[in-house]
């Protein structure tokens, strides 16, 4: 018995029956994935560096709004030559500060034939390489956009209300109940209300903390060292 493994998941969890839910920055990792690639890609001389203080600004004012100026970095380029900077990314930088609690309830949740979906409001094609080493069945981020001529409009493929796209997208895709589903940001409080069994608050935001406290929910802390 793993003692990271929170109590509440090992005493809930049915083997075999539903799935579970996690969003992917401050929950599976520290930090903000979509930030340091642009931010790298700034570096490259590849993202138009212009925008970052725009991004800072929105996403200081409200998250859903700054989640959405993220893809306007994605602007023209071509999805083929998107990936080949996004490999070299996942080559040259280090390895995420994964929260170790949540890493080892991946790996028991597949050791109790949970699926994992890992679902994030980074761009698909910034993600695709993690899905090949992630403990997950599926990794779901936002489609981008594509132009007449094959480049990304800067948008995501479908309009959508940030607070509803996890939940929606989770809707139409598993056809299971969800037993877990963790999160940091209040957000996502629409996927952590799908959950029949534990809904957990990993790190939570301030208004996050205020429903987990008061719904009685799961909530944990594992400060970056």
């Amino acid at each position: 018995m793993n003692p990271l493994v929170p109590q509440a998941i090992r005493g809930r969890v049915q083997p075999g029956s539903g799935i579970a839910v996690f969003a992917a920055d401050g929950v599976l990792w520290h930090g903000d994935l979509a930030a340091d690639f642009a931010l790298w890609m700034i570096g490259e001389g590849h993202f138009d560096g212009r925008l970052w203080p725009v991004y800072t600004a929105r996403n200081a004012r409200d998250p859903a709004s700054g989640s959405a100026q993220m893809l306007r970095f994605y602007e023209g380029h071509q999805p083929r030559r998107m990936r080949a900077h996004v490999a070299r990314y996942w080559q040259v930088m280090p390895e995420r500060r994964w929260l170790m609690a949540v890493r080892t309830t991946l790996q028991w949740l597949r050791q109790h034939r949970l699926p994992i979906y890992v679902v994030s409001s980074a761009a698909s094609v910034l993600l695709e390489p993690l899905a090949r080493s992630l403990p997950a069945d599926r990794v779901l981020g936002r489609e981008l956009a594509v132009d007449a001529a094959g480049r990304y409009t800067g948008e995501a493929a479908e309009r959508e209300d940030a607070r509803e796209s996890v939940a929606s997208r989770l809707a139409q895709l598993a056809a299971a109940p969800v037993q877990v589903a963790a999160s940091c940001s209040a957000l996502d409080l629409p996927m952590l209300r799908l959950s029949q069994g534990v809904s957990w608050a990993v790190n939570p935001d301030a208004e996050l903390t205020e429903v987990a406290q008061r719904e009685g929910w799961l909530l944990t802390t594992e400060p970056e060292e």
